[in-house]
């Protein structure tokens, strides 16, 4: 089972959230500790890293998956016409 740590920036803007939509939002991510690639995972191209996007709803959230420690850092958590910026 893999772990879950957030970047401050991401848990910050989770925590303004709607909370609706942040529950939302954890139990999509709470299901990434099981399947690091759910069906819907998108690798960000253009990127060195190997960065992932998942949806939930109008919110993107792109995090990376270290498979020899198993751990998912969550990098960046928004709306699509920002998170990509």
């Amino acid at each position: 089972m893999y772990q879950i740590r957030f970047s401050s920036s991401s848990y910050k803007y989770l925590l303004n959230l709607n909370i609706q939509i942040r529950k939302r939002i954890f139990l999509k991510i709470e299901t990434l500790k099981e399947d690091p690639m759910p069906h819907g995972s998108v690798r960000i191209k253009g990127t060195k890293e190997e960065i992932f996007r998942i949806r939930v709803g109008e919110y993107r959230i792109l995090y990376e998956v270290d498979h020899g420690i198993e751990i998912i850092d969550i990098i960046k958590i928004g709306k699509r016409s920002n998170v990509y910026s």
